[in-house]
């Protein structure tokens, strides 16, 4: 034991820490260079004793005289007791807060759980395991999103979820971070984007329909089932009203009940309460429920359809299957019996069985061996634990796992059951060594760190400061003799007298003499300094080496204009200092006062009044450089100039018609004119600057001066070609020019009653001629929206458009008997000028009964007597007319011409009905078809025509 009252506690080495000299890593380690070249401090070590921290190894290193000393194992020079990467060392990756602990360091990553991970003293900041923000499905078919979680109180809290409405997440159902806004990402719509009570519908979700509603697919609606183009119950005939329905109005055919096939023929109608089209009273008919109608889809057995015949009996799932196609296409027939496919995970004998398509090891998945748990997996997916670090007693195995129920392998999981007692984990250096345990979960054995007598160290070791370390050799650092072989320790090393040392740098710097400058002129001087005899490790003063810091703010040469050259206080300095003068500049600091930098880069001695220049740094005292020679002022005025001939170095005005300095510049000459050219009246030209000079006055030439003699310029005035001459006497000298304006008449525009007129020419300027505004055009013989034809465009009677059969115009029916009233009425319509036929219909009731009581000798009919007035300006109309069909009032000859300001009458007479007994009693009613047209120019007429027409029967 070597602990006395000389040696206070002994300093922790600085094992990796960066480092230039051995002083700096203290007495038990020496400072040498890794192979990447950064110089560290090693710790001293002993074979015999391997004390070498975690990761560090003993060994004779090469470039430390093969002194043993502690090297890294690997590329890494790093204390790290917990194996985190953050410990003491210049290649660790930072100093570590607790190196006890791997989940503490500053690069971990900061938990929400009132600790401080990151070592930054601050706790549940920059957390990573409080959830971010997501989308889920929350309930039901509703998705909801929330933001980033926060942390409180060590615990993390979520902020207020936002609901997504009618949306899913933005990737489809609960996939995403955040709630959809749109249903239609690649221009079709999608309603996987919405939520199964919506649909996607033009880019937006929206409520699926109710019943009854308008729909283009089954998504559309409720019920998910679109038919006919509305909304209603699986399997019918969807409508909103009754003429939705097939065969409306009328009879038709509808599939009642598709479960059974059972549908009906009779008069359609629309439920309103189930908006299914259904028959009144119908007759069973059950061709409605044809092979497009689902009866039923018979769970995992494939869907039965009805066939469409007249008479069918409810169709019937079938209860068992031999093979998979008798089941639907998720399903498979196992014992007779189809049976949904299976997922990932449950047991299954065939691949037909699961929803992959395989099955491996007794179970479904995708591919490989499958599994539903880790223990399902054969045993060549894991392997035996083994010891991997003995200094850490840490070692790994691999382990089988499931994932999407396959069987895979997780390597490396911790299980340091291999790490035995058998092995010994560090030999700790001069302190006992310690072994591993066997256990699954083993912390790295720590060796002892401190002593209390020599007896708790090695052999070759004693306790100094309550460690143990080995006795030092001369040269080796040291703080109480004790700890020298030689029993000596001065300067703080270990030698036999006097200032111990280990290298030159150890030694006092009174063992060494200052710089001396021997040679001025070439800055050379020499010093000596102390030295520590490898042989003695004593320090010593050394001889004479190179050091011209002596020679400090010694002139060594003047450089002439330049400035002169002064020794450095570098310890090398150049013997040609003469040759470190420059030669060359570029601004004046570069010179000695009363000189300058010339445009040559050298310096040059400044000028007197009268000398050229090119600037004023060029001229000595406060002359000014002015007009190229050094000037005794500024001579800034108007023309007037400092290197006039004979007057050099004094400002002076310049001579009359001289402007050297270009001083005078261009002079306007709007104010004087050349004349007309043509109808334009043009300025003078400006006189441009080279046309103006100083006048020996100090002063420039004016407008009068120099205007008069210059050419045509810009044009001032235009007259109007058309409406306007120019004033003879004007535009020339100073007088400017004028227009007179011309009278040249009117001028007309515009058609009907658009038409308008207007001079052409208004103040010497061209009028426009606008026409009127434009009416809806009336018949009237006018042209009232101004196109140029009068009453065209027009927008017709009561009756229009009846220009055709399928458009004839129903007028008033009348009886066969009974008043006046009752058998006669009239109506009124207009011809228009474009071809306008008009096309009616009359219906005749009989309402007396039969009026020839007789037998099939004579038979009854209905007569319509028209009247047909032309009215006055028109050419000539034609009535024709025909019963029954409207198609044959076209080419009939039945019709009568009746001419403008007249009428005319004809009779069109029924069909002859026969008796079907002793007496003719049938009923006569009859539909008329009337046709109207111009036949003679003009073939039309503002002014209306009337029908009168009555109705009698005759035999």
């Amino acid at each position: 034991m070597d602990a006395g009252t000389d040696g206070g506690p002994v300093e922790m080495v600085g094992l990796c820490e960066a480092c230039t000299l051995d002083a700096e890593c203290g007495i038990t380690a020496l400072c040498g260079p890794l192979s990447g070249g950064d110089r560290v401090c090693l710790k001293r070590c002993t074979f015999e004793f391997n004390d070498c921290p975690r990761g560090f190894e003993c060994a004779n290193y090469g470039p430390l005289d093969f002194e043993s000393v502690c090297l890294p194992v690997g590329e890494v020079c790093c204390v790290d007791e917990d194996a985190d990467g953050y410990g003491v060392g210049a290649s660790c990756l930072g100093p570590d807060c607790n190196d006890a602990d791997a989940d503490r360091n500053p690069g971990a990553p900061e938990l929400c759980d009132g600790a401080d991970q990151d070592c930054d003293e601050a706790v549940d900041e920059m957390f990573v395991d409080c959830d971010q923000q997501r989308c889920e499905a929350v309930g039901s078919g509703t998705f909801q999103e929330t933001g980033d979680s926060g942390c409180e109180a060590g615990a993390c809290v979520d902020p207020m979820p936002v609901d997504c409405g009618l949306y899913t997440c933005e990737l489809g159902a609960d996939e995403g971070d955040f709630c959809g806004d749109g249903c239609a990402p690649e221009g079709t719509d999608d309603d996987a984007l919405c939520v199964p009570a919506a649909h996607c519908e033009e880019g937006g979700c929206v409520m699926d329909e109710p019943n009854g509603s308008a729909c283009d697919e089954d998504s559309d609606c409720e019920s998910n089932y679109c038919d006919n183009g509305f909304c209603c119950g699986m399997g019918a005939t969807c409508c909103a009203e009754d003429m939705d329905c097939p065969g409306y109005p009328g009879e038709g055919t509808v599939c009642d009940t598709p479960a059974d096939c059972d549908g009906s023929r009779g008069v359609v109608q629309c439920n309103d309460t189930t908006y299914e089209c259904e028959t009144l009273s119908g007759v069973d008919d059950d061709t409605a429920c044809d092979d497009s109608v689902l009866a039923d889809d018979c769970g995992t057995f494939r869907d039965i359809y009805c066939d469409g015949s007249a008479d069918q009996p409810r169709p019937r799932c079938p209860s068992s299957c031999t093979t998979d196609a008798e089941c639907d296409d998720n399903a498979h027939c196992d014992a007779g019996f189809c049976f949904p496919d299976l997922p990932g995970g449950e047991a299954c004998d065939e691949a037909s069985d699961c929803i992959s398509g395989y099955c491996g090891n007794g179970f479904c998945c995708d591919s490989g061996d499958c599994c539903r748990t880790a223990t399902d997996c054969p045993g060549s997916y894991g392997s035996p634990a083994e010891c991997d670090d003995a200094r850490a007693c840490a070692g790994t195995r691999d382990a089988a796992v499931c994932i999407d129920n396959q069987c895979r392998t997780e390597f490396d999981v911790a299980d340091d059951s291999a790490c035995t007692s058998s092995i010994v984990a560090d030999e700790c250096g001069f302190y006992p060594a310690v072994r591993c345990t066997g256990g699954v979960d083993q912390t790295s054995p720590m060796c002892a760190t401190s002593c209390s007598g020599d007896a708790e160290c090695d052999d070759a070791a004693h306790c100094d400061g309550g460690v143990c370390v080995a006795d030092l050799p001369d040269g080796e650092a040291c703080d109480e003799a004790s700890d020298c072989i030689s029993s000596y320790c001065g300067n703080g090393f270990c030698c036999d007298s006097g200032d111990c040392c280990s290298r030159d740098s150890d030694c006092p710097a009174s063992y060494g003499e200052p710089s001396v400058c021997a040679i001025p002129s070439q800055c050379q001087g020499q010093r000596r300094d102390p030295v520590c005899n490898p042989g003695t490790s004593r320090c010593e003063t050394g001889g004479l080496v190179d050091d011209d810091s002596g020679c400090a703010g010694i002139e060594a040469n003047s450089c002439g204009l330049f400035p002169a050259v002064d020794c450095t206080a570098m310890t090398s300095q150049p013997t040609d200092q003469a040759g470190l003068c420059a030669s060359s500049c570029t601004m004046d600091g570069d010179c000695d006062p009363g000189a300058f930098c010339n445009g040559s880069g050298l310096c040059e001695a400044e000028g007197d009044p009268g000398d050229p220049c090119t600037a004023s740094n060029q001229c000595s005292g406060s002359l000014q450089c002015v007009d190229g020679v050094c000037c005794s002022s500024a001579c800034t005025g108007t023309c007037e100039a400092c290197n006039v001939p004979g007057s050099e170095g004094t400002c002076s005005a310049v001579p009359d018609g001289e402007d050297p300095a270009g001083e005078c510049g261009g002079v306007g000459c709007g104010s004087y004119f050349d004349g007309f050219g043509g109808d334009v009246c043009y300025e003078k030209a400006d006189a441009p600057a080279s046309a103006v000079s100083c006048n020996g006055a100090r002063a420039c030439q004016t407008a009068a001066d120099v205007c008069p003699a210059q050419g045509r310029g810009d044009a001032r005035l235009a007259c109007d070609a058309t409406c306007e001459e120019p004033r003879a006497a004007t535009c020339t000298g100073t007088s400017v020019g004028v227009c007179d304006a011309l009278d040249l008449g009117n001028q007309t525009c515009g058609l009907g009653i658009c038409e308008r007129t207007v001079p052409v020419c208004v103040s010497g300027s061209p009028n426009t001629c606008s026409p009127g505004t434009p009416s809806t055009e009336s018949c009237n013989d006018i042209d009232d929206d101004c196109d140029g034809i009068p009453d065209n465009n027009l927008p017709g009677d009561g009756f229009e458009n009846n220009d055709s059969c399928g458009e004839v115009v129903e007028l008033t029916s009348v009886d066969t008997d009974g008043s006046s009233a009752a058998r006669s009425d009239s109506a009124s319509a207009t011809l228009f000028p474009n071809g306008d036929v008009d096309y009616y219909r009359v219906h005749v009731d009989e309402s007396g009964g039969a009026d020839c009581i007789t037998t099939c000798v004579d038979n009854e009919r209905s007569t319509l007597e028209v009247t047909l007035t032309v009215p006055s300006g028109a050419g000539s109309y034609r009535l024709c007319g025909v019963r029954t069909t409207c198609t044959n009032v076209d080419s009939t000859s039945d019709c009568i011409t009746v001419s403008g300001g007249n009428d005319g009458t004809i009779t069109f007479r029924g069909r002859s009905r026969c008796c079907s007994g002793v007496f003719c009693n049938s009923d006569n009613s009859e539909d008329f078809y009337l046709r109207v047209e111009g036949i003679a120019s003009p073939a039309y007429e503002c002014a209306s025509y009337r029908l009168d027409y009555v109705g009698d029967e005759a035999c």
